[in-house]
């Protein structure tokens, strides 16, 4: 082939995902609008500005495209985990962080919560993106148990403690709390007079304190 002709096919390459990613980033905007189950297949195309058969073209249904979005949320909060992981020099230490991070990217990127909120819905998914999600879900989660099992050598965190079930744990129950806090932070404040922010934080502590290791008559 010569170079005219592999110009040609790195120009069609470069036009090809382009394509894609205007998909996505029209999925993006729908999904976090509306959510998984009342998103359409005709509203994405009509974002992306494409026929829904190229939309087709790229993507098998409309799980497949919101496993190539949740990919994107996937990768921001996992970044956002090593990277608070890094910092921590005990194991209490990096989960905690972990947990801050967690917070910081709902009050972030609420449009990727929501999102992420919704990842159930990847599991009909087959494909690369899909593959991604299952892959970075398990990176992860790597990092928080890591992170348990360190502070258990460290003596940090309870040696009770079971590294990956308190990384489900902990993501289980953050999860709870930010989803209440999206749905509900002003009548939290009305009902029970402490501010959304102010409650995340006593929340987040509370969860911190029953896997912190603390000598017997030691205040945690």
């Amino acid at each position: 082939m010569g170079f005219r002709g592999m110009a040609k096919t790195s120009r069609k390459e470069r036009e090809k995902d382009l394509r894609l990613n205007g998909i996505i980033d029209a999925a993006e905007r729908i999904f976090a609008a509306k959510g998984f189950d009342y998103a359409t297949m005709d509203e994405i195309a009509r974002e992306a500005e494409f026929t829904k058969r190229t939309v087709y073209g790229y993507f098998p249904g409309k799980a497949d495209i919101f496993a190539a979005v949740t990919s994107r949320a996937l990768s921001v909060l996992v970044g956002m985990f090593k990277d608070a992981a890094a910092s921590g020099e005990t194991g209490f230490e990096r989960v905690s962080g972990i947990g801050r991070a967690y917070v910081s990217f709902f009050e972030n990127y609420p449009d990727y919560f929501r999102i992420l909120s919704c990842k159930a819905n990847c599991v009909t998914a087959s494909g690369t993106f899909a593959d991604e999600v299952r892959r970075l879900d398990e990176e992860m989660f790597g990092i928080i148990t890591r992170s348990f099992e360190e502070g258990r050598v460290d003596g940090t965190i309870r040696k009770d403690i079971e590294p990956k079930i308190a990384a489900l744990h902990v993501v289980s129950v953050s999860n709870g709390l930010l989803e209440m806090v999206s749905r509900f932070g002003g009548r939290i404040e009305k009902d029970f007079g402490i501010s959304a922010t102010d409650f995340i934080e006593y929340s987040m502590n509370l969860i911190g304190d029953s896997i912190r290791y603390t000598k017997k008559g030691e205040s945690k």
